[in-house]
């Protein structure tokens, strides 16, 4: 037997109260892609690292980083196989990620993109197994999202070298929002 949740005179099993945690995960991560393609295009646009770490894009980087707050509350409710690496170490990267933020824009823009690449670093263990869990929703978007974030981690290096290598994490992460979308049209259906 199902087990219930309360939710104000409705009664919801655990499965409808994952399966609306991961879409509401799995939104907020498209709306944190948005987010990432927007810097990623000032990177291109500015050419040059510091260009991130100007008053616009810091909010929007401050942005991201209370999406990730979210997206790892709703992400912990509603996954199986990504839960333990998720609550272990999802922190640090946004840990690593503020300190990148405030580094960059205080004193350090290289050191500041250093810390925030580490932290995409430490994420993308988590988005592999996460994967799996979105496998659940939709095996074309868990297949498209692993391959945008493993590609997306892998090219975010050379953009902080040479900012227009930034077209090549923007079209990894393009990818990645692609399996988001899949994934999350696939959770509202269920």
């Amino acid at each position: 037997m199902s087990k219930t949740i309360l939710r104000g005179e409705a009664k919801i099993s655990t499965e409808e109260a994952k399966t609306r945690a991961m879409l509401l995960g799995s939104l907020l991560s498209i709306a944190a892609a948005a987010i990432i393609e927007y810097l990623l295009v000032i990177l291109l646009l500015g050419e040059s690292i510091e260009a991130l770490f100007r008053l616009p894009s810091v909010a929007a980087m401050i942005i991201l980083v209370a999406i990730g707050v979210a997206v790892y509350y709703y992400y912990t409710a509603s996954t199986t196989h990504a839960h333990n690496v998720m609550k272990k170490i999802s922190p640090l990267a946004l840990v690593l990620a503020s300190a990148g933020i405030a580094v960059g824009a205080l004193s350090s823009p290289t050191a500041g993109a250093a810390l925030i690449v580490a932290a995409y670093l430490v994420e993308l263990a988590v988005g592999t197994k996460l994967a799996k869990d979105y496998a659940q929703y939709s095996g074309k978007g868990a297949k498209l999202f692993l391959a945008g974030v493993t590609g997306f981690v892998a090219t975010l290096p050379l953009a902080a070298f040479n900012p227009l290598l930034a077209a090549l994490p923007l079209a990894a992460n393009t990818v990645k929002t692609v399996g988001l979308a899949a994934i999350a049209l696939q959770a509202a259906k269920t």
